[in-house]
């Protein structure tokens, strides 16, 4: 982490001017590193910043964008994320000056955002990685200079195993296009093997990196490992019906299959929660459509609880999410830290609770094999520079480390959930809070 007073290559000018341009988003002063990262952003160096969810990193980029002449580009992984963050600034920032092209546009509405980049009326662009890869986008680029790529939710670069062939192919998208300045944010990032693959995959040329705090105290954690499916859904029904008996009425349950979605929609609502579901789902428009009815219906509080898959690990911004359900044993305790990370983002008291059963091995064997059928495809595709990051032969077998690093998490009944998470990121629990976990507060606890 770099100290506040020894921001490298930063004058008391460039901080000055940062905290001026603070008062255009209505704010009147920077939360945490948040000054020490613009002011690196705007000097023109390369960053990494692992901040805990909730502790605001967009406003990091976010000003910047506003200053620079040129566009400023984020590379975002769901289009739920984009869409929230371009509602948010266009609604703090007069001028409309913040767009995103994803799926859910036509083509005219694609060619329409087009235009307003190249007359320099958009500031801001959000856009999936796939689209680095756009003919229509590259022509705009000729006449529209990036001034600074932005990597939103960097993580997807590694996170799980499941590499995402567009994440793989930006740090060679921002070598042709000569972009100064780029920004990797993510909320787990632990140091070794895992922020090496960001920084070299992203192109990050002597980067800076800023971690910040990672542990939530408002956040209780709770690991319960049921013997079958079954005692893992009577178990689930249990945790609702106490959530709801304590009117803890919004949450979010993440399921590692598509299929076990429907049962868990039929529990949630046996309890008395009103629900909806949202995952990846068939590639098609009415799919997509309906998806996003779905989501929008649980973010404008119509729908209580969100039954969901990854799809929505990285997510939005909804702050009074009161607790997150993660039905199965997740791939990795940095994904576990992603999907719990949905909680409580407005500071209040949050529930975390993860569920596993005997089944998850083989989920997880069967999910792991068809993440290395599809990588080796994409593996052959990838330039060779990019191939020499991420040798095949080592694929395989940092995911089932990850993995088993995650069962010793789930079997672990003596030491703190909330240390063990943070030894994981290579962070260091000084004082747990009060109400900490379940094997912390094995009685006084929500159980």
């Amino acid at each position: 982490m770099i100290p506040t007073t020894i921001t490298p290559g930063v004058s008391h000018h460039t901080r000055a001017f940062a905290r001026r341009q603070l008062r255009r988003f209505g704010l009147r002063r920077f939360r945490g590193l948040q000054l020490d990262i613009i002011s690196c952003v705007l000097v023109g160096r390369h960053v990494l910043v692992t901040l805990a969810t909730g502790r605001g990193k967009s406003l990091c980029f976010q000003l910047p964008a506003l200053i620079f002449t040129g566009l400023t580009v984020i590379v975002s992984p769901t289009i739920s994320l984009m869409v929230d963050q371009v509602t948010r600034f266009n609604r703090a920032i007069p001028g409309d000056l913040a767009a995103y092209i994803n799926g859910t546009l036509t083509p005219t509405e694609i060619n329409s955002v087009l235009r307003r980049v190249g007359s320099g009326s958009i500031k801001l662009l959000y856009l999936a990685p796939e689209r680095l890869t756009s003919v229509p986008f590259l022509r705009t680029l000729d006449s529209t200079p990036i001034s600074l790529l932005v990597i939103d939710e960097a993580h997807c670069v590694y996170q799980d195993g499941i590499y995402r062939e567009q994440y793989l192919l930006i740090g060679e998208f921002a070598r042709r296009h000569y972009i100064p300045r780029i920004a990797a944010f993510t909320a787990t990032a632990p140091r070794g093997p895992k922020t090496d693959s960001i920084v070299g995959l992203l192109g990050l040329r002597d980067p800076l990196t800023f971690r910040g705090p990672l542990n939530r105290p408002n956040l209780f954690y709770s690991v319960t490992d049921c013997s079958n499916n079954g005692d893992r859904n009577a178990e689930l029904v249990r945790q609702l019906h106490a959530l709801h008996d304590i009117k803890y009425f919004r949450g979010v349950i993440y399921c590692a299959r598509r299929k076990d979605i429907p049962d868990v929609l039929q529990f949630v609502r046996s309890v008395g929660y009103s629900a909806t579901s949202y995952h990846g789902g068939p590639k098609t428009a009415g799919n997509r459509a309906r998806l996003q009815r779905n989501l929008r219906r649980f973010l404008d509080g119509n729908r209580q609880v969100l039954v969901t898959t990854k799809a929505f690990e990285t997510g939005v911004d909804v702050s009074d999410i009161r607790f997150v359900i993660v039905f199965n044993a997740p791939p990795s305790l940095e994904a576990l830290l992603q999907m719990w990370g949905r909680a409580g983002r407005d500071g209040l008291l949050a529930y975390c609770s993860l569920l596993t059963a005997l089944q998850d091995a083989k989920i997880h064997g069967s999910l792991l094999d068809d993440s290395l059928s599809e990588f080796s495809v994409i593996h052959g595709r990838l330039p060779r520079a990019v191939r020499r990051l991420i040798p095949l032969e080592e694929y395989r077998e940092q995911q089932l480390q990850d993995f088993q690093r995650v069962i010793l998490f789930i079997q672990n009944t003596l030491q703190c959930r909330r240390r063990a998470l943070l030894v994981s990121q290579n962070r260091v629990l000084r004082t747990p809070p009060a109400l900490c976990c379940d094997v912390c507060n094995p009685v006084s606890g929500f159980k």
